[in-house]
């Protein structure tokens, strides 16, 4: 079973343009309750969110998913279909029979799907079911060593024996783990396996082996290289670079929206700088990111930033505007903090090629660096998201990584005491 990222963006009828924003304000204020999107339903959905991208006069939807496209939008119509044609009957192009007619209606959303650019998963191939129960052992376990004086009453006995006890009363309560029956292969080539397989093998070998291997590409490279490198820095110095000398005015709805849990959400939408030379090397940069985060990046941390569970990056219709979704933990400060900190030359490689980011050097160079600017230029072109859904809104990325661990131990075959104990150390 494997995430997908799901992205849907609609006309809107210019008629319908306040009668949709007040439909979605509603429903994002009360998520749990409200009486159009019965979210607790969907079973298959870890995060999802509808956000009008006002300029456009369009409608975005996307959704974070397990399993197959068709399967996933039967699921969708079949649990929110009402709620759904009250949405989407203010879009431009909707069936008149709407989710009556099930077919028609997963067509217009396939219809109106865009594909990622890039996308990343945290913690790739757990499904919505698998995640969800390995918080609720985790919440179990806690409640068992809580019920009395659990020191005093393990006082003295092996962890092994103490594990057992919890797995017992597990058993007892009915509460048994979703384990997917198998992960996706991409994982067994993640960065740490790659650390280790050369630790284990002769440095000066290997480099041989590299380059008898490598150099006839490079030297075949170099010259298309110097080429793109030289447009590149033609680019940079001839671009123009807003300099924003007064702090931005952020609006209360984005505010309103954020730091409410543990987790927060991010829609961001800007236009490339003009011109095919951005939009190729954007179009590279998004390969070279997809291509990490799927084998490099993919065991819950991207460029060493921890607190990304999904991300995403789309093209717009003509490929000249680029949208960005993204769910994570922590304050929007904190975040954006780590991406300037941690990974800054990813993110100047990206929001380089895009108009008023700060002057960057040689693609990923400055750019992000220049704190204040770019904070600043993130919330120009932030939008405010009017509907926004996590399925375990309570839950960090760590928090949720280390459930998994816990519970792929928890019930290995063998346990041996050193698990025994990291298991107890970790809860």
């Amino acid at each position: 079973m494997r995430q997908s990222a799901l992205t849907v963006i609609a006309p809107i009828r210019p008629s319908e343009m306040d009668a949709l924003r007040t439909l979605l304000e509603a429903i994002g204020q009360d998520i749990q309750n409200n009486p159009h999107i019965p979210f607790g339903k969907l079973t298959t959905t870890h995060f999802c969110r509808w956000v009008i991208l006002p300029e456009d006069m369009q409608l975005a939807f996307e959704s974070n998913y397990d399993g197959d496209l068709d399967a996933y939008l039967e699921s969708l119509i079949a649990v929110a279909g009402p709620g759904l044609d009250l949405i989407y009957s203010k879009c431009e192009g909707f069936p008149a029979s709407g989710s009556k007619g099930a077919s028609a209606m997963k067509a217009y959303l396939k219809d109106n799907c865009y594909p990622a650019a890039a996308f990343y998963i945290a913690y790739r191939g757990e499904t919505f079911e698998s995640v969800r129960s390995a918080i609720a052992v985790r919440n179990r376990i806690q409640e068992f060593l809580d019920e009395g004086n659990a020191s005093n009453r393990f006082a003295g006995w092996p962890c092994a024996d103490i594990v057992k006890a919890i797995k017992a009363d597990l058993v007892a309560q009915k509460i048994s783990p979703v384990i997917p029956a198998s992960r996706p292969p991409e994982l067994k080539w993640g960065l740490t396996r790659i650390q280790k397989l050369l630790a284990k093998t002769r440095v000066k070998a290997m480099l041989v082996i590299v380059t008898i291997i490598l150099l006839p590409v490079l030297l075949l490279l170099a010259v298309p290289f110097l080429i793109w490198w030289a447009l590149l820095r033609w680019n940079e110095k001839r671009d123009p670079h807003e300099v924003i000398k007064a702090p931005v005015q952020v609006p209360n709805k984005l505010v309103a929206m954020e730091d409410r849990k543990v987790q927060n959400q991010m829609t961001h939408l800007v236009n490339i700088r003009p011109g095919w030379f951005r939009r190729f090397t954007l179009r590279i940069v998004f390969f070279l990111i997809d291509l990490l985060a799927k084998y490099v990046f993919n065991e819950g941390s991207l460029g060493n930033i921890p607190t990304i569970h999904f991300a995403r990056w789309v093209f717009l219709k003509g490929g000249n505007r680029v949208l960005f979704f993204s769910n994570f933990d922590g304050s929007w400060e904190n975040y954006l903090g780590d991406f300037i900190d941690k990974a800054s030359k990813g993110l100047t490689a990206v929001w380089s090629n895009t108009e008023g980011f700060p002057k960057t050097t040689n693609l990923v160079w400055d750019g992000a660096l220049d704190e204040v600017p770019f904070k600043q230029w993130t919330r120009m072109y932030q939008l405010h998201t009017q509907v926004w859904y996590s399925a375990y809104p309570d839950d960090s990325v760590r928090n949720i990584l280390n459930d998994l661990w816990i519970r792929d131990h928890l019930w290995a075959e063998a346990l041996p005491e050193a698990d025994a104990r990291e298991i107890l150390q970790r809860l």
